[in-house]
């Protein structure tokens, strides 16, 4: 197995925000833990369980806009 790497928040998520503000997103670390699970692998259902775990924690930090799905 590779090791884990991470870029935080993907689709410019993270250096949109660190160009705007200065700072990481103050939800990098639910992307980060995202990732991980990625990386660890696992069925369709542990992804989906990723991504709501991803969507809820990005939520809980006070930025539910940044979650919006199709």
């Amino acid at each position: 197995m590779d090791p884990f790497t991470t870029d935080g928040c993907s689709g410019y998520m993270s250096s949109t925000w660190k160009w705007v503000t200065g700072n990481p997103p103050p939800w990098e670390n639910c992307c980060v833990e995202h990732d991980r699970a990625y990386w660890i692998g696992g069925t369709r259902r542990d992804r989906k369980r990723a991504d709501k775990k991803l969507r809820k924690c990005v939520e809980d930090n006070g930025h539910p806009i940044w979650t919006y799905r199709d």
